[in-house]
C-alpha cells in the first residue's frame, strides 16, 4: 500500500504558530523532505523531533521528486515542509504534489501559518476576492508582461518582496499600476512585525529614504469596475456616434441592433444615441451612397436605413426632430434610402405622434433616392 505525502505548514516567524498536528506528523513520518535542512535542523529540535531528513529544493525539485515518489509508492510517509509557511505557496512542493498525484500516492495538507493570507486578512483592503502572484519575475520583459495583466485585475494583489529588492519592485508596481492604495506586511508575526497602510508612491518615497528589514508581503487595491467602465465609455466618446454605428454594422449587425450596442458602450439610452447621432448629422450616408444635405432646400437629414424598416427609419427621423426642434421637419424634405417605401415612412412617422397625442407634421416632402445610370435620382412625394 503506497504511503501518504504531508504537507505540513511551519511558523513564519513565530515558533508558537506550529500546531501540534504537524508536530505529531513531523515525529510519526517516515521521512521529511526539506527545503533548506540546516534551517529545519533548529526548528525540529526546538519541538524535539527526530524523524530523518533530505533537502528538496528548486535545483533538484524533479530528479528528487522521483526518489521521493518512489518511496510514497513503496509504503513509506513522507512529511514535505519549507522553510517558513505552506508548502507548494511559491515554492517547488507544487511539482512533488503533482508527481505523487499521477503516481497515485496520497496527498493531504497539515494547514497552518501562511505569509499571504496573514498579510491579506490585516491590510485593511478588500479580502474577499483576491490574486496572489508570489515574486513579480525578476527577467524584465516577463515581469512587464506580469505588470500589464495586473493594471485590470479588479481583485485585492498580494505579492511577496525580499527587502534588498522592495524599492525596485515598488516603484516598477507604482509605473505601470498608478498610485493605488497599499499595505506593506513586514517581518508578520514576529517581535518587531510592521503594518504600513499607505499608497504605492508614498511606500516608495518611505523606503527610499528608510531601507527596509525583512520579507515583505506587499497588498495592493483592486482596480475599480466603475473607473474601469467609464475610461472605456471615454474612449467611445471620442469617436462620432456615425462612426460607431458602422463599426458594428460592418460586422453584420442590424442597425437596430447596433444603436442598442453603442448605447451600452457610451452609457446612454437609445433615444439619446438617436438624437445625437442625428443632431450631429451634416451630410449623411443613405443606405450606402451620400446624400448631401442643403440648408437652401431646407433638408433637416438624413435617414441611414440598410433594410427596408420603416419603423427604424421613423424612428430616426423622429430623433431628428427631437434634436432639432418639434416643428423643425415641417415643410422639410427628408431623403429615404431607395430600399424604402418613402410615403410608408413618414405615414408611420405621424402615426406615432398621433399615437403619443401629437400633431402630424403638415408638410413634408418625402424624397426616395433611386439610383440611373449611376446617378441619384430624387422622387418626390409631398404630403
Amino acid at each position: 500500500m503506497a504511503g501518504t505525502l504531508y504537507l505540513c505548514a511551519t511558523p513564519i516567524g513565530n515558533l508558537e504558530d506550529m500546531t501540534f498536528r504537524a508536530v505529531r506528523v513531523l515525529k510519526e513520518a517516515d521521512l521529511i523532505a526539506a527545503e533548506d535542512t540546516r534551517n529545519s535542523i533548529r526548528l525540529l529540535s526546538h519541538f524535539d523531533i527526530h524523524t530523518p531528513m533530505t533537502s528538496y529544493h528548486a535545483n533538484n525539485r524533479i530528479e528528487k521528486a522521483r526518489v521521493l515518489v518512489d518511496k510514497l509508492l513503496a509504503g513509506q510517509n513522507i512529511a514535505l515542509i519549507t522553510d517558513a509557511g505552506m508548502p507548494g505557496i511559491s515554492d517547488p512542493g507544487e511539482d512533488l504534489v503533482r508527481m505523487a498525484l499521477e503516481a497515485g500516492a496520497a496527498v493531504t495538507a497539515v494547514p497552518g501559518a501562511c505569509a499571504c493570507v496573514t498579510g491579506l486578512v490585516i491590510s485593511g483592503l478588500p479580502t474577499r476576492r483576491f490574486c496572489f502572484e508570489a515574486f513579480l519575475p525578476r527577467e524584465k520583459k516577463e515581469q512587464e508582461q506580469i505588470l500589464e495583466e495586473l493594471k485590470t485585475e479588479t481583485r485585492t494583489i498580494v505579492l511577496y518582496e525580499a527587502p534588498h529588492r522592495l524599492v525596485r519592485t515598488l516603484s516598477a508596481l507604482a509605473e505601470a499600476l498608478g498610485d493605488r492604495r497599499c499595505t506593506v506586511c513586514r517581518e508578520l508575526t514576529k517581535k518587531h512585525e510592521t503594518i504600513f497602510q499607505t499608497t504605492l508612491k508614498e511606500a516608495l518615497a518611505h523606503y527610499e529614504a528608510e531601507a527596509p528589514r525583512g520579507e515583505c508581503v506587499i497588498v495592493i487595491e483592486g482596480r475599480s469596475r466603475g473607473e474601469m467602465e467609464e475610461e472605456i465609455r471615454e474612449g467611445w466618446a471620442e469617436m462620432p456616434i456615425a462612426d460607431h454605428l458602422a463599426l458594428y454594422t460592418a460586422q453584420g449587425m442590424d442597425r437596430k441592433e447596433a444603436m442598442k450596442k453603442v448605447a451600452k458602450d457610451r452609457g446612454l439610452g437609445k433615444r439619446d444615441v438617436f438624437t445625437r447621432n442625428n443632431a450631429g448629422a451634416a451630410d449623411r450616408h443613405v443606405g450606402g451612397r451620400h446624400a448631401a444635405v442643403l440648408d437652401d432646400h431646407h433638408v433637416v437629414g438624413g435617414v441611414a436605413a440598410r433594410r427596408d424598416d420603416r419603423a427604424i427609419a421613423a424612428e430616426e427621423l423622429h430623433g431628428l426632430a427631437l434634436a432639432a426642434g418639434d416643428n423643425a421637419l415641417d415643410g422639410s424634405r427628408i431623403l429615404i434610402d431607395d430600399e424604402l417605401d418613402s410615403l410608408g415612412v413618414v405615414a408611420h412617422l405621424n402615426a406615432e405622434r398621433l399615437a403619443l397625442g401629437h400633431q402630424p407634421y403638415g408638410k413634408l416632402v418625402a424624397t426616395r433616392l433611386d439610383v440611373a445610370d449611376g446617378q441619384h435620382r430624387a422622387l418626390q412625394h409631398r404630403i
